[in-house]
């Protein structure tokens, strides 16, 4: 049940608001980190890693939209640029603590095809 609730949770996070995607990844980081079962750590890494692929992916359009602006709305759109910027540092920086952690082969296995 866990497995399932972790997939769905991480749909559920892509669709959020950045501010509550970022407070949810911290319950799957957690998961990815603490729990028994390596097949849960690795699904809740890989949800990590699909948010953060996400993110990387609204951080391009963020940036080819700043390319087509106008100069008054540079400033909004740079802003927004940024912020997508720190949270993708952040999620990546929370993926590779999660891969680094890791000690079960199978699971780090999956985490290198991520990559």
């Amino acid at each position: 049940a866990l497995y399932y609730l972790i997939n769905d949770y991480a749909a559920f996070l892509k669709r959020m608001p950045q501010i509550l995607a970022q407070s949810g990844v911290r319950t799957l980081k957690e998961i990815a980190l603490n729990n028994d079962r390596w097949w849960f750590r690795s699904e809740a890494g890989n949800a990590v890693y699909d948010i953060m692929k996400k993110y990387k992916e609204k951080l391009e359009e963020k940036e080819s939209e700043i390319k087509k602006s106008t100069p008054e709305n540079l400033g909004k759109l740079n802003k927004e640029k940024e912020s997508l910027q720190m949270l993708v540092n952040n999620l990546n920086t929370d993926f590779e603590e999660i891969k680094t952690a890791e000690k079960e082969k199978k699971a780090k296995e999956r985490y290198e095809k991520l990559n």
